[in-house]
């Protein structure tokens, strides 16, 4: 992992105690960790880039090893605790009038991981890529649309019982769906 990023992310959750976002500035954050703006722009070309690198470090650790269809919950459930544990970031984007952008760096990351799991459920199969895209979609907005209303209810709800919930929802409807556009 870059130090130096590292550091500006740290930097910019440090302010997130005392300041929300849409008030913090790349002096605010350059300033609380030592550098120059311009070593943040070599970095980074705005906050939101900051935020999003931000996101993805903290979310992409909680998905690694769990991108198959026997662990897809497990990863769910990680990436729900990966989101609480930033609630003070996640919140923060989600009380700004830039909520979307979380939206869009946590959907970014649901259909990446969805897209692996859908291309190993489908081996074997005769489907168009457009068809898989589209049962990758489509699971990946259910899925931010469950995540985004848990975090606007405060987080309060169990990751764990969540994330089980859905995989006794969801037992077996991957590989039925694509089953459904298999042109074999």
């Amino acid at each position: 992992m870059n130090t130096t990023k590292a550091s500006l992310a740290n930097a910019l959750m440090n302010i997130l105690k005392t300041k929300p976002f849409n008030k913090i500035t790349v002096r605010n954050v350059v300033d609380e960790c030592g550098l120059t703006r311009q070593t943040f722009y070599n970095h980074f070309g705005d906050m939101y880039e900051l935020v999003e690198w931000t996101c993805l470090q903290a979310i992409k650790e909680s998905l690694q090893d769990n991108c198959d269809y026997d662990h897809w919950q497990k990863g769910l459930y990680k990436l729900m605790l990966a989101i609480k544990k930033n609630s003070l970031l996640v919140n923060n984007m989600q009380r700004s009038d830039n909520r979307d952008i979380l939206v869009r760096y946590i959907y970014k990351i649901i259909n990446n991981y969805v897209t692996t799991v859908v291309e190993k459920q489908s081996y074997g199969l005769n489907i168009s890529s457009e068809d898989k895209g589209l049962v990758a979609h489509f699971y990946s907005l259910a899925f931010i649309a469950i995540i985004v209303e848990w975090i606007k209810n405060d987080m309060r709800a169990d990751p764990k019982e969540v994330s089980e919930k859905i995989g006794t929802l969801l037992k077996g409807n991957f590989r039925n769906d694509l089953e459904k556009y298999d042109r074999s």
